[in-house]
């Protein structure tokens, strides 16, 4: 298991909170994250990124696709993708 570290290129300004799903998304080759927010108990939590590529793009559509363990009772995700 590939052990995730902090980028560098990260500003002191960032949320700690957004590192851990930040360091996920840039080690999907095409995914560069560009923005974040843990948004501070009173908006939710949000992170931009773009793909370089279309199988990066792919990939992280697919995994939330398929991510059925954040499900609300009603069958409902807990979190936004928008394209």
């Amino acid at each position: 298991m590939k052990k995730l570290h902090s980028n560098p290129l990260y500003t002191g300004d960032m949320d700690k909170e957004c590192v851990p799903l930040c360091n996920a998304l840039n080690a999907v080759k095409g995914i560069i994250t560009t923005d974040s927010c843990c948004g501070h108990d009173k908006n939710p939590f949000i992170i931009f990124f773009k793909a370089t590529s279309f199988k990066g793009l792919f990939f992280v559509t697919r995994v939330l696709i398929e991510d059925t363990g954040n499900m609300d009772g009603n069958g409902h995700v807990s979190y936004l993708l928008e394209i």
